[in-house]
């Protein structure tokens, strides 16, 4: 049976509309059609509309937050902290500059929030000890990765194994000694691949030109400036 949400999703997303124009104003419904925009070109408009919001997450340690209910006829939630898109502040949080502060990096955000619903409402969760340290996570950044013009990585999970100590003697059978250590089974380290897609584009030297220049892919229209 379809799930209600798919079935009420248009008429739950002119709501939306509605309700982020009176909340929030442009950025508000700039945010429904940067959805949009992830969901098609990227999930095969497959991902049931989110109300989005824009607050304070939980205790302020994180810029952006996706909340699924286990009841199949609630739609998800975004909450995305208003500070995305520029702060007054001496040093704004998560040790982000401020000219990175803007609907770049919004848009990475909510590319972001939106695997966790796709993971969470298609693919039945996360199949690991957390939700990005999971194989589900893993296969859709390698999928999406090249989408974005960002090749010749391979993103892994976290394990704990054993592995060789650098420059100790060889044990009396002429074997290396090992010890416990958590390593990651790609080609980046495990953190890049968590914070993707934007801890992504800092690895690889790309971020502070494409949120400093506020690059937006083809086709989203522009955040209004008076927000």
């Amino acid at each position: 049976m379809m799930p209600r949400y798919t079935r009420f999703s248009g008429t739950f997303r002119a709501s939306c509309l509605l309700v982020a124009e009176q909340c929030y104003g442009s950025k508000g419904v700039w945010a429904h059609h940067a959805f949009d925009h992830v969901n098609h070109s990227y999930f095969g408009g497959r991902l049931p509309h989110p109300h989005i919001v824009w607050g304070l997450t939980a205790f302020g340690s994180c810029f952006a937050w996706a909340s699924c209910s286990r009841e199949k006829s609630r739609q998800p939630v975004i909450t995305l902290h208003p500070v995305l898109l520029g702060s007054t502040a001496e040093e704004p949080p998560w040790g982000i500059p401020r000219r990175w502060l803007g609907a770049s990096l919004v848009f990475d955000v909510l590319l972001h929030e939106c695997i966790h619903i796709h993971i969470d409402t298609r693919l039945g969760g996360h199949d690991g000890p957390t939700s990005h340290n999971c194989d589900r996570w893993v296969r859709q950044i390698n999928r999406l990765a090249p989408l974005l013009g960002m090749k010749d990585v391979e993103f892994g999970r976290s394990k704990v194994a054993r592995v060789p100590i650098e420059g100790a003697p060889l044990t009396v059978r002429g074997k290396r000694p090992t010890r416990v250590a958590r390593v990651c089974t790609g080609n980046v380290p495990f953190t890049v691949g968590a914070g993707f897609p934007m801890s992504l584009r800092r690895f690889l030297g790309t971020a502070s030109r494409h949120y400093s220049k506020n690059e937006l892919p083809p086709g989203v229209p522009s955040l209004p400036t008076s927000v």
